[in-house]
C-alpha cells in the first residue's frame, strides 16, 4: 500500500490504462456508455452519479483509460453530460453534485490537467449539450406563462444557445424563435423545433443549416440492434422513424420496437453498436462493427476480490492525495491572505506622533 500510495504521489493527475474493472454492480443496466464525438471510443460510467469510469477502443476493443475522479471534491459525485476523447485525452463535463444543487457543473480536461468543479463555473444554464474547443455548450427555451403564472410548456416563447469559454470565461450567445429538442453530438448540431419541421443549428458555423426534416423529440438507438431513430415521446419511446445521420434524413414513423426508456441508449450510435449483456456474475461489453459485423466482447466488472481491492485502494489513495493537496492549497491561501492582511494593517496603522520640534539657538559674532 506504501509503494501505491507514492507512485500516486507521483502521478495522482494521470489515468491508469488497461487495469480497471467497475466494481460492486452486477446488473447491466446499472451502466450507462457514453460515446465520444467521433464515435471511436465509449466512457463508461455508473448509472447514478459516481467517481469512477473506464474509456475503450470501440476498434480494438481494449481499455485505454481508467478515470478516477475521487478527491476533487467531498463527496467525488459526479454525472457526465459530454464525453470526448481525442488525441489520447479525456474531457469530461456534466453536473458536480457537490451539494451545490441546482445545476452545478464540472469538467475534466485532462489535456491541460485541470479539473473545475462547480465553485470555479458558472451555474443554472441546463444540461450542457456539448463541448466546441473550450467553450462549453448550454441550450434551453423558454416557455410562456398562462394566467396564473406557470410556464406552458406548449407553449415555447424563443430558445438560447449559449457558448461558454471555460479558459477565458466569456460568453457568446445566440437566441433562437425556436423550440429546442435535441443534439447530434457526432455532427456538433442542436436540433429545433418549427411547427412541424426539425432545423438543425451548426455548432461550428453558428448558422442553420437549409436541410429540414419532420419534427420529433428524441434520437435514440436501440440497445438490442444498434439501430438509431428520430422518436416522438409520449411517456415513453412511443414512435419511432430509421434516421440517417450522415445525410439526416427519416424514414416512415411507426411504432416503436419497445416503449421502455431503459431500452435505448439517447443518442446516434454512428460506427458500432454497443451494449452491456450478463456473463454469470459480471457484466460484458459487446461492441460490434456496424459495417464488417465482427464483434468483440470485453469483461467490464470482476467478482475477484482481490482486483476489486486494488481499485478501492488506488481510488482511496488518490482521494486523499487531492483531499491533502487541496487543504495544503487552502492553508497556503489562508496564510497568504493573513499576510496580507497584515501587511496592509500595517501601511494603514496611524503613524506615531512626531517629536517635539526643538529650536537651538547659538549667539555668534557677525
Amino acid at each position: 500500500m506504501r509503494i501505491i500510495s507514492l507512485f500516486l504521489l507521483l502521478f495522482s493527475n494521470f489515468v491508469f490504462a488497461q487495469n480497471g474493472y467497475l466494481i460492486n454492480s452486477s446488473y447491466p443496466k446499472d451502466f450507462k456508455i457514453h460515446l465520444n464525438k467521433s464515435q471511436t471510443h465509449g466512457l463508461i460510467w455508473y448509472y447514478k452519479a459516481s467517481n469512477y469510469g473506464l474509456v475503450y477502443d470501440l476498434k480494438t476493443g481494449e481499455q485505454v483509460k481508467e478515470i478516477i475522479l475521487a478527491g476533487y471534491t467531498t463527496n467525488s459525485s459526479f454525472e457526465p453530460h459530454v464525453f470526448d476523447y481525442k488525441e489520447d485525452n479525456v474531457i469530461l463535463a456534466g453536473w458536480d453534485n457537490e451539494d451545490l444543487k441546482p445545476e452545478h457543473y464540472f469538467i475534466w480536461d485532462e489535456a491541460s490537467n485541470k479539473f473545475y468543479t462547480g465553485k470555479e463555473l458558472p451555474f443554472q444554464h441546463g444540461k450542457i449539450q456539448d463541448i466546441i474547443g473550450d467553450e462549453l455548450v448550454y441550450a434551453f427555451t423558454i416557455y410562456q406563462k398562462d394566467g396564473k403564472g406557470r410556464l406552458n410548456l406548449k407553449k415555447p416563447s424563443h430558445s438560447f444557445v449559449q457558448f461558454y469559454n471555460w479558459k477565458t470565461k466569456k460568453w457568446r450567445e445566440f437566441k433562437q424563435p425556436y423550440e429546442f429538442k435535441e443534439n447530434l453530438t457526432s455532427r456538433s448540431l442542436l436540433l429545433f423545433e418549427d411547427g412541424n419541421k426539425m432545423k438543425f443549428f451548426d455548432l461550428k458555423t453558428a448558422q442553420f443549416l437549409a436541410q429540414t426534416t419532420p419534427a420529433f423529440d428524441v434520437v435514440v438507438s436501440n440497445y438490442a440492434d444498434g439501430i438509431t431513430y428520430a422518436a416522438k415521446y409520449d411517456k415513453g419511446i412511443d414512435k419511432v422513424a430509421l434516421f440517417d445521420i450522415n445525410t439526416l434524413t427519416l424514414g416512415s414513423f411507426k411504432k416503436a420496437p419497445t416503449h421502455n426508456n431503459l431500452d435505448y441508449y439517447w443518442g446516434e450510435m454512428v460506427n458500432y453498436h454497443v451494449k452491456f449483456e450478463q456473463n454469470n456474475t459480471d457484466i460484458d461489453l459487446v461492441i460490434t462493427d456496424k459495417f464488417s459485423k465482427a464483434t468483440k466482447k470485453v469483461t467490464i466488472t470482476t467478482s475477484d476480490k482481490e482486483k476489486a481491492d486494488l481499485i478501492k485502494a488506488r481510488i482511496a489513495t488518490l482521494k486523499e492525495i487531492r483531499q491533502n493537496k487541496i487543504k495544503g492549497d487552502l492553508d497556503k491561501n489562508m496564510l497568504l491572505r493573513n499576510q496580507t492582511l497584515l501587511n496592509l494593517k500595517l501601511i494603514l496603522s496611524p503613524c506615531p506622533k512626531p517629536l517635539p520640534m526643538i529650536i537651538i539657538t547659538q549667539e555668534v559674532e557677525i
